[in-house]
């Protein structure tokens, strides 16, 4: 049956139909609700129930975690009402950059790292977006898969890093680019994006290809001429997947604000644990800001860490 969904922050009221999520009844209705994946995967439609049930459709744990539902929260793409219902959603919602769907043409592709490919697009029009915000990219055979932006907002070409996976679908077909393809982008999605209205320092933690992200975050701030302490690690199992190591490092250089540390957790000490190699050069980390972007392992552990650190200021861009 349908129901009657209230959302405060909008002064509205709308219906749900039988069988009909949170998220698709607020866009059929032409609501700016906040969403990215549409599949509960990527968490940025997160919500708070304040009255009501739903009835929560399969999800990943990643996305919301037990402690989060048990406060209240909600996937708004994977909860049907069974009752009437007040939903809040993100406080973000006003402040991020509006949804394009535009045409793109490949200008550059090439490995740079085993198992990743550092794709160069040339948009139609200047893509805005905040980083740590993802694009949905739309490959030849209607493939769509969702990647964050490596480069700068309004640059006239869009920088994306995408990992290979063997026998994946949408790797096949990046790995087949040539210059001059067209594809096509939507976005930016994702509320795990670093506005700079605090002046917090920032600590980054970066793995695979969530260096991308955090590539996009440092080099804007930098940038802009921010001289808040900006500490990044970034961790692999391997060195030759520390894709930015050199990029980082000449960075750090060159900036008295930016410290850089790189972790290759197979040749850790046995003693040795990312919470006592971040402690060692950040006693506490209760003002600070904390972006965490890469597996959805990584993002769990990491989150989990820096909360024991003292921290609660955290985005988590889990891919």
């Amino acid at each position: 049956m349908a129901h009657l969904i209230l959302f405060p922050q909008a002064a509205s009221a709308i219906i749900a139909l039988p069988g009909e999520t949170i998220l698709a009844a607020a866009l059929r209705e032409g609501l700016a609700y906040p969403h990215g994946c549409q599949r509960g995967r990527c968490g940025s439609c997160k919500s708070r129930l304040l009255q009501g049930k739903v009835e929560m459709l399969a999800h990943s744990p990643f996305a919301l975690e037990a402690p989060e539902r048990n406060e209240g929260l909600v996937l708004a793409c994977r909860a049907v009402p069974t009752s009437d219902v007040t939903v809040y959603w993100p406080d973000a919602v006003g402040a991020l950059p509006p949804v394009l769907a535009i045409d793109a043409i490949v200008v550059a592709r090439h490995e740079i790292a085993p198992q990743i490919q550092r794709l160069l697009v040339r948009p139609s029009q200047p893509l805005s977006f905040l980083p740590g915000q993802y694009v949905n990219i739309t490959l030849p055979g209607g493939v769509t898969r969702s990647y964050s932006p490596a480069s700068q907002p309004m640059a006239q070409d869009v920088e994306f890093h995408i990992r290979v996976v063997a026998g994946g679908q949408a790797s096949s077909l990046v790995a087949e680019l040539s210059i001059g393809d067209r594809i096509q982008l939507a976005g930016p999605f994702g509320d795990a994006c670093f506005r700079g209205d605090q002046d917090r320092p920032l600590l980054a933690l970066a793995a695979s290809t969530g260096q991308a992200p955090i590539k996009s975050i440092v080099d804007g701030l930098l940038a802009s001429g921010d001289q808040r302490a900006v500490r990044v690690f970034a961790f692999a199992r391997e060195t030759q997947h520390l894709y930015l190591d050199r990029y980082f490092a000449e960075l750090a250089a060159r900036h008295s604000n930016l410290g850089y540390r790189s972790i290759v957790t197979r040749a850790m000490h046995k003693d040795a644990t990312p919470q006592t190699l971040i402690a060692s050069c950040i006693s506490q980390l209760r003002n600070w800001s904390v972006h965490i972007a890469g597996p959805a392992g990584f993002v769990t552990s990491m989150s989990e860490m820096v909360r024991g650190l003292g921290c609660d200021d955290i985005l988590a861009d889990r891919f």
